[in-house]
């Protein structure tokens, strides 16, 4: 059984929610095959509109004017994705410590007010960005579990652990 202290306070755990979401906007945007696809996404409005810039038609404005539709929602959504985080960063002042305990049973997570105990088996899939683990639920709509084990010295066995009894995500 390994056990150690977390507070949602600190700089050090608000910096890494920042990496792990421009981890995650890049991952979305721009991994694999997808940063052609982003790129001509984003660039064929620009290239509809100096078509109408050289001609003159109006068929050119029109469709440049369409083709725009989806980088601008995908520029608004992440807007909102960021300020979601900054909102879920500024509610963290004065949370208090979790204690989190971690065995070949599950995870179990104290607060002065409450206990969560999770079995391994509650969780399908784990995606790991800097000794920390995002862990999922089977079940749809569930909110995945965070494991912050980026703080810890030796964090190893606490790894192995979730190795041994989650899957990894699949890409």
């Amino acid at each position: 059984m390994y056990s150690f202290s977390f507070s949602a306070d600190t700089d050090a755990y608000k910096a890494w929610l920042w990496r792990q979401f421009y981890h995650n906007e890049t991952k979305l945007y721009l991994q694999g095959g997808k940063k052609w696809r982003t790129a001509f996404f984003m660039v064929l409005p620009v290239l509809m509109l100096l078509a109408y810039r050289a001609n003159g038609k109006a068929n050119n404005l029109f469709v440049a004017g369409f083709l725009s539709i989806g980088p601008l929602s995908w520029i608004l959504l992440h807007l909102q994705k960021r300020s979601h985080l900054k909102k879920q960063i500024k509610d963290y002042v004065g949370s208090k410590p979790v204690q989190i305990t971690i065995d070949e049973q599950g995870l179990l997570y104290q607060t002065d007010n409450a206990n969560t105990a999770l079995q391994w088996s509650y969780f399908s899939e784990y995606e790991e960005f800097e000794d920390t683990f995002t862990l999922y639920a089977e079940e749809k709509g569930a909110a995945p579990v965070v494991l912050p084990l980026h703080g810890i010295a030796d964090n190893g066995p606490m790894k192995e652990l979730v190795y041994h009894h989650v899957k990894p995500q699949r890409e």
